[in-house]
Order: C-alpha cells, then structure tokens, then sequence
C-alpha cells in the first residue's frame, strides 16, 4: 500500500486507487501463481491467509477516505 500511494503522484485520488489496487493485485496473482506452479505444496492457502488479512484493512482505508472525501465535499 506505501509503494501504491508513493507512486501515484500529486493528485490524492490517484493515491488512494494505486494504493489498494497494488496490494490486491499482488495477492491475486500470487494466489494464482501458488495454485498452478505449485498444486501440492499447500501454498496457496498462505495466500488466502493473506488475502484475509488485507481486506479489511484496505476496507476500512477505502471506507475512511470516501467518508473524509464526503465530508469535505459538503463544506466547500
């Protein structure tokens, strides 16, 4: 999520958008890769651990800056 939000520059939307699509795609795609590379080895339950573990905090990081962006759209 640092990484995504460090990347997306100037503009606070496009922050936000890389940040929780970085970590996300990433999971999804070592999940896929653990599932075909390695069927046997029990790797892909890891990631669902993983996965797990990410979404709410990428949940409640989107839910906080739709309410902050609201709130903010209604003062100005």
């Amino acid at each position: 999520m640092i990484i995504g939000w460090w990347m997306g520059g100037p503009e606070k939307g496009n922050r936000r958008v890389l940040a929780i699509a970085t970590n996300m795609r990433n999971a999804g795609l070592s999940l896929l890769v653990a599932m075909r590379m390695f069927p046997e080895s029990g790797a892909d339950v890891a990631v669902i651990a993983f996965m797990g573990l990410m979404v709410p905090p990428n949940m409640l990081y989107t839910v906080y800056h739709s309410v902050k962006e609201r709130r903010r759209q209604k003062k100005g």
